[in-house]
């Protein structure tokens, strides 16, 4: 019976130390505009109204669709022009975290931006 125990507790060690090495050691960092805020942690992604309210004021109606991609951008978030998305994911220990932003615009202009998250850990 101990040596059973024993086998499984190995199986188990060994699952968990490739779940780890999969997900990651922390590294990474979310992005500067999110600030403090916290991120919904669910594992498909998902509407965030408070990383929407985020967006929003960053970047307000009327904005240069320009200047929200650069900012974006400049922070690590890959963009789909023709989509009009952007994705920024990042790992933390044990966690993998994702935002996206999608935007609608007229003639180069922000006329409404949302935001989603979603969050998967061991």
């Amino acid at each position: 019976m101990l040596t059973v125990l024993l086998g499984l507790g190995g199986v188990l060690a060994l699952l968990y130390l490739i779940a780890w090495l999969a997900i990651g050691r922390g590294a990474g960092h979310p992005p500067a505009i999110l600030g403090d805020q916290q991120v919904r942690m669910v594992g498909r992604p998902v509407d965030d109204p408070a990383w929407t309210a985020t967006l929003q004021r960053n970047f307000p109606r009327g904005v240069g669709e320009a200047h929200l991609v650069s900012v974006l951008q400049a922070q690590g978030f890959r963009i789909d022009r023709g989509k009009r998305i952007a994705v920024y994911a990042w790992q933390e220990p044990f966690c993998r975290i994702t935002l996206m932003v999608n935007w609608t615009a007229a003639d180069r202009r922000i006329e409404t931006v949302k935001g989603g998250s979603a969050g998967m850990c061991l």
